[in-house]
Parts: structure tokens; C-alpha cells; sequence
């Protein structure tokens, strides 16, 4: 059995979002490194915010990245070993690009789950949000 989280397997028996539903993952603001990895060519950024959902980070000066474009994020984390996943670009600015996961680790899920559980107040809406994946 694989530990790899597919996305497209969680939302296959979930209907689309209705515009009102659209922001169903609370953005946590959480400075950071993190690495961006396209084949030998590595990034590094800073995280801006985080959700189950997505990352939003610092876009590097030679980046040639492009919307849709599937990416290697990995995330270090002091205490415990990094949270790593495959992201695709779903927006890009002048400084900043956001993206989204599509296939994370069971082990870097929970890792990511219980960084949000540990730096917002509501524990609960975390296991709410966790419901619309």
C-alpha cells in the first residue's frame, strides 16, 4: 500500500466547491525556509503562509517556473524531519507564488497537520478543514 496522498483521490467523491466555499482552508502566517526542487535545480524561499490546502512563498529572482508547472517543496522544520510534497503552481506575482499540493506523504501530512493544530487557536477547525479534502 502506498503512502502517498493523492488529492485528485480525495476529491474524486466530493462535489465542486460553490463560489461561497471557495476559501474553505484558513491560511496560517508561518515564516520559514523551504526548498524548491525542479529535477538538479534547487530554490530557496521563504514561506509567507500555509493551509492544508496550499503554500504561498517568495518568489526566487531566477525562477522560470510557470502556472501548472509540478514542482518538489520541502519544508525543515526545527524539531522534527521536513515536510516534503509535489506542488503545482496555481498563481504568480511579482514577488510571490502560490501553489498548491498534490500528492503529500502520510508522514508529511501529519507533520503539516499537527505545524497548523500547533500555531492556530481553533484545533477544531483543522479537523474541520481536514473534512473538505
Amino acid at each position: 500500500m502506498s503512502n502517498i496522498i493523492s488529492l485528485e483521490h480525495y476529491l474524486m467523491s466530493k462535489k465542486p466547491p460553490t463560489p461561497n466555499e471557495r476559501r474553505q482552508f484558513e491560511r496560517l502566517a508561518f515564516e520559514s525556509k523551504m526548498q524548491l526542487f525542479s529535477g538538479t535545480t534547487a530554490w530557496t524561499c521563504e514561506i509567507i503562509d500555509i493551509s492544508l490546502k496550499g503554500v504561498l512563498f517568495s518568489k526566487p529572482q531566477d525562477w522560470p517556473g510557470e502556472i501548472k508547472d509540478i514542482y518538489r517543496l520541502s519544508i525543515s522544520l526545527a524539531s522534527s524531519p521536513s515536510i516534503g510534497m509535489s506542488i503545482e503552481i496555481a498563481h504568480i506575482d511579482d514577488d510571490t507564488i502560490g501553489a498548491k499540493w498534490n500528492k503529500i506523504d502520510v508522514g508529511s501530512f501529519s507533520r503539516l497537520k499537527r505545524l497548523l493544530e500547533l500555531n492556530t487557536i481553533d484545533r477544531n477547525r483543522i479537523l474541520k478543514e481536514i473534512s473538505f479534502l
